[in-house]
């Protein structure tokens, strides 16, 4: 497990991909868990099952607020979010 405080956030979500895009990646099945604001969320899910490869039982991931909305705006956001990653994965 490691810790990641992004001392100045912005609406671009691409600190933790950076951070993860600086570790070595090790051979193995790894199993991932992040919570997240809503734009690194996405652009972790896309790190995770485009160049890694991370199965979806190995991969958890969700935001918990969306920067710049509110409460009810980011659970809509989510929610189509949601929706549409689940159409492209069934097509």
């Amino acid at each position: 497990m490691q810790w990641e405080i992004n001392p100045s956030p912005n609406h671009d979500g691409n600190f933790l991909a950076s951070k993860i895009n600086a570790l070595t990646w090790l051979d193995g099945k790894p199993s991932v868990w992040a919570a997240c604001e809503f734009n690194s969320m996405r652009n972790l899910r896309k790190l995770f099952q485009q160049k890694h490869e991370i199965e979806k039982d190995n991969l958890y991931l969700s935001s918990y607020w969306k920067m710049g909305q509110s409460e009810e705006e980011h659970k809509t956001a989510k929610r189509i979010d949601n929706e549409q990653n689940h159409s492209v994965k069934q097509s």
